[in-house]
């Protein structure tokens, strides 16, 4: 039977020409029965970088023409990269842009002698093999008669034609939604439809809301979801509480976020007559109500996690599960997979097990709330269950938190944006969330439950996904280092890279003016944490065996170690599970970390969005602010307390011309040797703001407004 690899290895060989499909066929005895799918095979290897169309419609294998396979990158700055898809270095493109070349456009490019100048290899794009579809969110215009999309993200053409055809009609300026769609061997002339309108620009919604059209995200569930939803029981039966450990008499309670309505995780506690703790972590029982391969449960990975921009939240299950039937709400019993521990007098725990069980929360507290309470000791009754568990809970999440520095965890702490907005969508205030032992609290047992359960899994090798985190790079932290001598600080990162080691950087730097921005720079040295079925430890928590359990509502690993631990607590876990579960993990954990790192930079827009459109009302206005980067055409600098970064122009600078010392980390007047330094306190005022792309233009605040000094004439 005819194959790609048969097609590939015959028409690799020396003797064998470029031919057309008729000829292919022909050669390799195709029959006219195969010879449609014959074709689609040739289509999809030419799509997948294997072949090149040749001009008469004649086929070679793409290695035989020194070519190779990537994709294109484009550059805001203009211009665009090529990564290859087998990994490694990416490559310069050196000739001007076909016009038809768009950002992540998979591409057949072919290596070119370097200049000599520049670092990356530098390459000719030969044809463009496929175009993925993208949605682009932008602006309808107007110009002289004729109508275009114009993109907001500036890394595609600024006009792009409409296909009247296939689109709905839109008004000059409004906000709308565009797709451009996959295209294959041929490439249509680009053309864009209009597929959604979201408003005139100025509405304090649209922006988030052209930001979750950006990455593709809904609040609303395909219809099969939502009749999925209609036939699960809102009653917890007697037969489904059978064979369950009941915890509707222990004091069990939840504490969340003035505003959460998802309470996936509720606690308990008892003293022992030995002095230790018996520490429950109750967690909603998903996995009872979502079935493996149902319509939620498919619904459920494709989204990966619920998303949280700053004013809504955008469910990976819908309400009646997130917010109701799964929802730890007091008063009302519910059904639990519960991590109990045996914790001793110092804090290391002694035991652990894992259970199906039922509970019947006695509070739904707040961070809030229980802080005051172990600021004052008011909000509850001294000798009350509540305040009784809440005082014996503080006292040994220090504890657990003692025992797990000494072993090296890291905690950057580094501050939060909490945006307040009025009814109509405007930010009233910007401030940071602040970081309560109430918080801690719950952060240590959580952490605990994870590596308890990861421990579990791990010793009786049931297939899971691990929460793993590479340790960092060596050459990365070395660059770390050189930040931190502009510092004044020397640090040794010879031998092994370790926690402790750069745990002694947190700690030295605690309370110092540059201390969050040297946690951010350390921050961004660190490899980012993923999923995946094999366990490497978490390099930043210091745990060799970690996973998440512990949020089942608004995380899909969690679920679906849930799902796995059930089944091998209830002794159902037949080897076809087994083998089923080892074959597709590395796919979910790729799908789960990449809808992470979505979720992130949707909150993080979100953030920046929002920030841009307070700032907007402030031009003119003076803020203090620190130095965060510095780049060849200027520097960032972070305002104090508004957790965005503002550009300084070099051209803006009136006293100096400024060049970037990038060996060590900052700009330098060429005649008067004036430094700007990362960390640099500084104040800047807000010359001027992008709310398009977000960004915003800063001056330095009380700057002379005279010319720079003039060049020195050559004779």
């Amino acid at each position: 039977m005819i194959n790609r690899d048969l097609i590939l290895k015959k028409i690799s060989e020396p003797s064998f020409p470029p031919s057309k499909t008729r000829e292919l066929a022909r050669k390799l005895s195709v029959s006219e029965n195969e010879y449609p799918a014959f074709r689609r095979i040739i289509k999809e290897m030419v799509k997948d970088g294997l072949l090149l169309r040749l001009r008469g419609g004649k086929y070679a294998p793409v290695s035989s023409m020194g070519c190779g396979v990537g994709i294109f990158y484009a550059q805001k700055s203009g211009g665009g990269l090529i990564v290859k898809e087998e990994g490694g270095m990416a490559l310069r493109i050196n000739t001007q842009l076909p016009y038809q070349l768009l950002h992540g456009d998979k591409v057949l490019y072919r290596i070119s002698k370097s200049n000599g100048r520049d670092l990356l290899p530098q390459v000719k794009i030969v044809d463009i093999l496929y175009r993925p579809g993208v949605t682009l969110v932008g602006r309808y215009r107007i110009q002289n008669g004729r109508m275009s999309f114009e993109p907001d993200d500036d890394r595609y053409p600024s006009n792009i034609p409409i296909d009247f055809d296939k689109s709905i009609s839109a008004v000059n300026g409004q906000k709308v939604v565009a797709h451009i769609d996959s295209s294959g061997e041929s490439l249509p002339s680009l053309q864009c439809r209009i597929t959604e309108i979201l408003g005139f620009p100025g509405d304090p919604h649209l922006d988030i809301e052209a930001l979750i059209r950006t990455y593709g995200l809904s609040h609303k569930f395909p219809p099969e979801v939502e009749k999925e939803i209609q036939g699960i029981p809102s009653r917890i039966t007697q037969a489904v509480k059978i064979n369950r450990e009941d915890y509707r008499r222990i004091t069990t309670i939840t504490i969340d976020p003035d505003t959460a309505k998802d309470f996936d995780d509720a606690i308990s506690i008892r003293i022992l007559e030995n002095g230790s703790y018996e520490l429950g972590v109750h967690i909603a029982d998903v996995s009872h109500y979502v079935q493996r391969g149902s319509a939620l449960d498919t619904e459920a990975l494709l989204r990966g996690t619920s998303v949280y921009p700053v004013d809504r939240v955008i469910p990976m299950l819908p309400e009646k599960l997130s917010n109701e039937l799964c929802s730890l709400r007091p008063d009302v019993d519910r059904l639990t997979m519960s991590c109990i521990m045996i914790i001793n007098p110092r804090g290391n725990i002694v035991s652990s097990r894992l259970v199906d069980s039922i509970i019947h929360s006695k509070a739904r507290l707040t961070y809030n709330q229980v802080q005051k309470h172990f600021d004052t000791g008011e909000g509850f009754s001294k000798k009350g269950e509540i305040a009784l568990a809440l005082n014996s809970m503080l006292k040994l999440s220090k504890l657990m938190r003692e025992q797990r520095f000494k072993r090296g965890s890291l905690d950057f702490d580094l501050p939060e944006p909490l945006i307040k907005l009025d009814d109509l969508g405007r930010v009233t205030d910007i401030s940071a969330y602040p970081r309560y032992d109430s918080h801690r609290l719950i952060e240590e047992f959580m952490l605990a439950a994870n590596v308890e359960v990861a421990r579990f899994a791990l010793s009786r090798g049931l297939p899971i996904l691990f929460r793993v985190h590479e340790k960092p790079d060596k050459e990365k932290i070395e660059n770390f280092a050189e930040n931190l001598k502009e510092f004044g600080y020397r640090f040794s990162f010879k031998g092994e890279i370790t926690p402790m080691k750069l745990q002694r950087i947190i700690a030295t730097v605690e309370g110092k003016p540059e201390e969050r921005l040297i946690n951010e720079l350390l921050l961004r040295s660190m490899k980012k944490a993923l999923y995946q079925p094999h366990n490497i430890g978490h390099f930043a928590l210091g745990f060799p065996v970690y996973t998440h359990f512990t949020s089942p509502i608004r995380r899909y690993p969690d679920l679906l170690v849930h799902r796995i631990l059930k089944q091998f607590i209830q002794g159902k876990f037949a080897k076809k599970d087994l083998d089923d579960y080892r074959e597709s993990l590395d796919k979910i954990g790729e799908i789960c970390s990449e809808r992470e790192k979505i979720s992130e930079e949707v909150e993080r827009e979100s953030v920046k969005v929002k920030t841009i459109q307070y700032v907007q009302d402030r031009i003119g206005h003076v803020f203090k602010g620190v130095i965060s980067g510095i780049i060849a055409s200027g520097f960032f600098v972070k305002l104090e307390g508004l957790f965005i970064d503002g550009l300084v122009r070099y051209s803006d600078l009136f006293d100096d011309y400024y060049a970037f010392d990038q060996a060590h980390h900052r700009a330098v007047g060429r005649r008067g040797g004036a430094i700007y330094r990362l960390g640099d306190a500084i104040e800047v005022l807000i010359k001027r703001v992008d709310l398009d792309n977000y960004r915003m233009d800063l001056l330095i605040a009380n700057q002379p407004p005279s010319r720079k000094p003039g060049r020195k004439s050559r004779k």
